[in-house]
This record gives structure tokens, C-alpha cells and sequence, in this order.
């Protein structure tokens, strides 16, 4: 609900135009192959649609100045800087992403250098959350291309390979671009043509920024070590009720790369995520399907695609449904030791009926535990709108605090724990 008239508004990110009618198999535009398709194709622009709440919409994009153009993949709706209007972040999987500050007014203003700094090169799904429990909303960006290659401006035609032991924002190469294989990428030298970018505005690999208050983020992506190989969706939850919310990322891609492990990312109080996927029964042994044995990466069960968590079965713990690519679905059941918990269920009244925006704090112990209810959760998913806190080993909650996307802000003391509450928007 971007200009907060209590409906439910649409924002759609679009990529490109196909160059002929008919796409052919195994390339992405007739008469062109590989990335540089992508790169030189005439754009869609995204669309902003605006309730007319009489059951249809009128577009807006260009005067609420969204009129960008790219491979959208993902679109993240929050406040980022708490005045009272929903802001946007849109990934766009083939060039640089874009945050769009909300004037209130109807329209946005592009404020990703003074806000972001840098930003990731080839994102394609993003999620909100508090990452460090300060009380404040971050944003993390997954990328499609993770840290797979990135362009290197000082030789052209060639790609820098840095090691993770080194720079962990970026993977190993593990052989010069002409030794991949053709149809992979058709001509060595265009990958990087195609791609000249200023590396010092951009980001490859995951990057998780962490809000600092005064309307800028920071980035902490090394910090956080939530990186993996070729992530897709993201899914966000405290899965073991211990008050950090934890991070799954579904990944993999089938041809010309091996298939990459999913990731179980654990969070701790001092905002670093320990990987224990295998431990925890995410990722079976590696079994993949290897297609080209000269290229790197890493075999796993299967290549997943999108992930969304829930409490399906209702004992407090959120569990994960997993889709994967050429695969069945997935279902992880929670079975992590039984520790408290808080869900909550909003209903708005002024505001949109699934309140889509309200956030919610609460206040245990010494600490600020922040959600928002969103209305996606990542590439191709969505996750319950119901929100969930993990307790640990509090025996109660000192009260919630929320702000309703209408602006009314409610406070709520003495709840019990170990429940699901249902809350309606007060009407004043």
C-alpha cells in the first residue's frame, strides 16, 4: 500500500523483449546467444499499479518515477527509514539494483549511491528482516551468479579469480574464461564486453546490509558470511527458537555448472551465520548429476529453485517447503529441541486487511525482536504472513509494540507465550 489509502497495490518487475517471435531451444533470443543477449536486448520496463479499490487498477510507473528497465527478478516492500511510507528495492538479475525512496507524494526517487554505497551486480532475490536484533529492518541480496565470476576492468577479455580464503565476496575460477565451454558462453571475449562495470559500485556474491538508523545501510556481507553458490529464494525464520532469526537459501543450476548445496545459515547474537546444513539434515551427501567435469562447483541432492517457512504443523517450530528444479517438492519438518515461542496473526482494519507492511516489535529481556509482515518472500515464493519469535529460554515477553501501515501505532502488554495470538487494528 505504497501511498497508505488502506488497498493493496501492485508493483510487477518485467525483464526483456524476445528479439523474434520464436525462442529456440537452449538460447535465450533468436538470432543471438549467451549473455550478451541479455545485456544488449531492448528492456520491459516494471509497471506500479494503483488500487482504484473498485476492483481494478491504472498504471503509474512513470509518473511515480519507477520507470526502470532490466531483468527484474525481485521486489523488496518496506520502510526502510520509518516515515511512514513503503519504500522498494528491486533486484534485477542481469545489471545493478535500485532502491526507490517513497516522497509520500506518489512518486519515488532512486537513492541507492547515498543509501546503499554499493550494490549487488546480478541480484535476483532480496528479504527484509533484522538481521542483528537492533530493532531495525536489513536487507540481504542473493545473487544469482553468487560469486561465480565477475568482470575485471583493468583486463579486458579476462576474469579475476580471487579466492575465498582471500576475499570471501568472491569464488574460485578454476580456469581462464576460454577454457569454458562454448555453449555456455559463445564467444569468451563478449562475456566481458558485455559487462564493463565500475567495481567499486558494485558487489558480487550475497551481500547483507544492516540498517544503521539515519536512513543509510552498511554493508556487512563479510562479516555475516552468508554467502553461497548460485542462491535463488530466500526463506528467513528463527528455526531453533533462539531469538536469531536464521537464513535458508535455495540453490543450485543444472547445465553447464555442477548442482550447488542448499544452505542452512544459523544466526548467533554477534550477527555472524554459521552454515550447518548437512548437520542439520538440509543437505544429504552429495549425490548431483556432474555435466562437465572440467567445471568447477560442488554435487548435491538436487538444484533447487524457491523456499518458503512456515509453521505447517503447529508446534511452534518453523518448518520449510522446498521447490526444486526437474525435481518433487520438498518438506523439512522442524525437529529441533521444543523452546518457547510467540506467533501472531495480524488483521487490519484501516489498513489493508493482511495489514502487508505493519511491523512489529517485541521486547524480551535486553533485546528488540523486529518483523514485518510482507506480502512475498523472495524469488517465486511466499512465506506465512504470520509472525513467529523464538524466545529460548524466556518464560515471558515484556510487551509487543506495532505500527500498522495506516500509521496508528498499538502497544500490548502481558501476553502469553507458547501461543498464537490474533490482533485486529484498533480503529483509533
Amino acid at each position: 500500500d505504497y501511498d497508505n489509502d488502506g488497498s493493496l497495490d501492485l508493483f510487477v518487475t518485467n525483464s526483456a523483449k524476445w528479439t523474434l517471435d520464436d525462442q529456440p531451444s537452449s538460447k535465450y533470443f533468436q538470432g543471438k546467444s549467451g549473455l550478451r543477449a541479455l545485456a544488449d536486448s531492448p528492456k520491459e520496463i516494471n509497471a506500479l499499479y494503483h488500487n482504484n479499490r473498485d476492483g481494478t487498477f491504472t498504471e503509474v510507473t512513470e509518473p511515480a518515477g519507477l520507470k526502470g528497465s532490466g531483468w527484474g527478478g525481485d521486489v523488496a516492500a518496506f520502510d526502510y527509514d520509518e516515515d511512514g511510507n513503503i519504500d522498494l528495492f528491486v533486484t534485477n538479475m542481469f545489471g545493478l539494483s535500485q532502491l526507490y525512496r517513497n516522497l509520500g507524494d506518489g512518486k519515488f526517487v532512486d537513492v541507492t549511491p547515498q543509501t546503499l554505497g554499493r550494490t549487488s551486480w546480478g541480484a535476483i532475490g532480496s528479504k527484509v528482516f533484522d538481521g542483528n536484533n537492533d530493532g531495525k529492518l536489513d536487507l540481504l541480496i542473493v545473487d544469482m551468479h553468487s560469486d561465480m565470476w565477475a568482470p575485471f576492468e583493468n583486463f579486458p577479455g579476462v576474469l579475476e579469480t580471487v579466492q575465498q580464503s582471500s576475499r570471501k565476496k568472491f569464488s574460485m575460477v578454476t580456469g581462464p574464461i576460454s577454457q569454458f565451454d562454448r555453449n555456455a558462453f559463445d564467444e569468451e571475449k563478449r562475456l566481458v564486453d558485455s559487462f564493463q562495470v565500475e567495481k567499486s559500485k558494485v558487489v558480487f556474491g550475497n551481500t547483507m546490509f544492516q540498517n544503521s538508523g539515519n536512513g543509510k545501510f552498511e554493508e556487512v556481507s563479510d562479516k555475516a558470511r552468508l554467502e553461497s553458490f548460485w542462491p535463488w529464494g530466500i526463506a528467513t525464520g528463527d528455526f531453533d527458537n533462539n531469538q536469531n532469526e536464521d537464513v535458508f537459501l535455495p540453490s543450485g543450476m543444472g547445465y553447464p555448472f555442477f548442482y550447488w548445496p542448499n544452505a542452512l545459515m544459523m544466526g548467533n547474537d554477534d550477527g555472524i551465520y554459521e552454515d550447518r546444513s548437512r548437520t542439520e539434515g538440509i543437505e544429504p551427501p552429495a549425490r548431483g548429476i556432474h555435466f562437465e567435469q572440467k567445471l568447477g562447483g560442488k554435487a548435491a541432492a538436487r538444484s533447487s529453485r524457491c523456499a518458503s517457512s512456515a509453521d505447517f504443523d503447529g508446534d511452534g517450530r518453523l518448518d520449510l517447503m522446498v521447490n526444486n528444479f526437474n525435481d518433487q517438492p520438498y518438506y523439512f519438518k522442524n525437529e529441533f529441541p521444543q523452546r518457547n515461542y510467540v506467533a501472531f496473526r495480524l488483521r487490519g482494519t484501516k489498513s489493508n486487511r493482511d495489514a502487508v507492511g505493519a511491523v512489529m516489535r517485541l521486547f524480551v529481556g535486553n533485546k528488540i525482536l523486529t518483523r514485518q509482515v510482507h506480502s512475498a518472500g523472495g524469488y517465486l515464493s511466499q512465506s506465512s504472513k504470520t509472525l513467529h519469535w523464538g524466545l529460548g529460554e524466556h518464560s515471558e515477553i515484556d510487551r509487543v509494540e506495532i505500527r500498522w501501515p495506516s500509521g496508528l501505532r498499538q502497544k500490548i502488554d502481558n501476553l502469553a507465550i507458547n501461543t498464537l495470538h490474533e490482533l485486529t487494528e484498533p480503529e483509533e
